[in-house]
């Protein structure tokens, strides 16, 4: 097979909004992170906290196939965004349809590290390995 880019998505920026209480985590070399938190607790002395992360991936459509020739927008059907808790181990989150679309935003709720990867697939089928994985630590 074929493979249909030689450096797809070249570019990915993740950004990081903490909502609510328990802000931080980590972030990988590849990625632009900007956070705020807030805390929100109950009366008396026990507080109640829910940890909400919304992640903005973006990228750049790739602009060239594996062996140097342009690829023009119209050859690009669309993007695939994979997440797993392992890098090794990535599951697809989602689909686009809109080459002109390179922006997906999601909201994780539960702590821990989560992996992000998108490929490019074109008109025919065929889909790019993965982009530069990208990590962010939820907690």
């Amino acid at each position: 097979m074929i493979n249909l880019i030689s450096k797809t998505l070249s570019i990915i920026t993740l950004s990081m909004f903490l909502i609510a209480c328990g802000g931080g985590g980590g972030d990988s070399s590849s990625s632009s992170i900007s956070s705020s938190s807030s805390i929100s607790s109950s009366s008396s002395s026990s507080a109640v906290s829910v940890t909400s992360t919304n992640v903005a991936l973006s990228w750049i459509a790739p602009s060239t196939k594996v062996d140097g020739s342009f690829l023009p927008l119209s050859e690009i059907a669309g993007y695939r965004i994979y997440r797993g808790i392992d890098q090794y181990n990535l599951i697809l989150l989602t689909e686009t349809t809109d080459p002109s679309n390179s922006e997906y935003t999601l909201t994780e709720t539960e702590a821990g590290t989560y992996y992000y990867a998108v490929t490019t697939y074109n008109v025919d089928g065929l889909e790019s390995s993965y982009s530069a994985t990208i990590s962010k630590t939820v907690s």
